[in-house]
C-alpha cells in the first residue's frame, strides 16, 4: 500500500492492545490473541499485518538503541548530555512501564540489570511532551463516566522496588491522584452552564494544577492526558463502526 506508516499512530494503536506489549497480561502468551490484535492494528492503519509488524519491530529496536545510548551518556563522570531525545521515546516508555516489570519486550531485549534498570529510571527523568505534535481535530468528547473509569484503570507499576524505584512509584501515585482529581472536577462542573464556560473551567482547573507541579511532573501529566484522549478517540471511532 502506498505511503509510509504514521509511526505515532502505529504506537497509539499498539497501546490499545495489551497482549502485544504487556508481559503481565494473561493474553501476552497467546499467539492467536496476538495475531488478532495485530490484525486489528493493521486494519486501523489500512496496512497488511506483515508490514505493521516489521515497522513496529524496527521502532522497538530503535528504542533499545536510544536507551543504550542514553545510559552511556548519563553515566557518572560523563559530560553533560545535550543530545536531543528521540521524539517517539515517551510512546515506548508509556508502553513498557505499565506492567511493573524490568522491561524486556521480547527475549531480544537487553538482559543485564544495568540496562533494564536504566529503562525504568529514565521514565522519571526523560519525558517528552506531545505538545509539539498536531493533535488538533483528532479528539472528540466522551462521557464523564467513561473518563473516570479510564483514569481509575490507568496501569500502575508494581513488584519489587529499590530505593530509586520507590521514588518513581511515588511519582506515579501522585500523577494518578491528580488524574482522579481532574476526573472529579469534570464531574462536578455545573451541567447547566453552556459548553464554552464548562470547558473553560475545566481547562483553568488543569492549568492551575500543572502550575503547582514541578516541570517534569507537569510534562508527564500532559503526556498521560494526551495519550488518554487519543485512546478515547480511537475507541469511539471503533465503536461507531461496530
Amino acid at each position: 500500500m502506498a505511503g509510509e506508516i504514521n509511526d505515532e499512530l502505529l504506537l497509539q494503536c499498539v497501546a490499545n492492545y495489551r497482549p502485544l506489549y504487556d508481559k503481565s497480561y494473561e493474553g501476552y502468551k497467546s499467539v492467536l490473541q496476538k495475531e488478532n490484535c495485530w490484525r486489528s492494528v493493521a486494519d486501523s492503519l489500512n496496512r497488511d499485518v506483515a508490514t505493521v509488524k516489521a515497522r513496529f519491530k524496527a521502532l522497538r529496536e530503535k528504542y533499545r538503541r536510544e536507551i543504550s545510548t542514553e545510559e552511556k551518556l548519563n553515566r557518572s563522570g560523563a559530560p553533560a548530555n545535550t543530545r536531543p531525545t528521540w521524539p517517539l521515546m515517551s510512546f515506548f516508555k508509556f508502553l513498557y512501564k505499565s506492567d511493573g516489570q524490568s522491561r524486556q519486550t521480547t527475549t531480544n531485549l537487553p538482559s543485564s540489570s544495568g540496562e533494564s534498570s536504566s529503562i525504568n529510571s529514565e521514565v522519571e527523568t526523560e519525558i517528552i511532551t506531545f505538545i509539539d505534535h498536531d493533535y488538533e481535530g483528532c479528539f472528540s468528547p466522551v462521557s464523564n463516566n467513561t473518563w473516570q473509569s479510564e483514569m481509575e484503570n490507568t496501569p500502575q507499576r508494581k513488584g519489587k522496588q529499590s530505593t530509586k524505584r520507590k521514588c518513581d512509584r511515588s511519582d506515579v501515585v501522585e500523577i494518578d491522584s491528580v488524574l482522579k482529581d481532574v476526573s472529579s472536577a469534570l464531574l462536578s462542573l455545573n451541567n447547566t452552564d453552556n459548553n464554552g464556560t464548562k470547558y473553560e473551567k475545566f481547562g483553568q482547573y488543569v492549568a492551575a494544577e500543572l502550575k503547582d507541579m514541578t516541570t517534569s511532573h507537569a510534562d508527564e501529566v500532559m503526556d498521560a492526558l494526551t495519550l488518554q484522549l487519543v485512546s478515547f478517540k480511537k475507541r469511539i471511532r471503533d465503536q461507531s463502526f461496530s
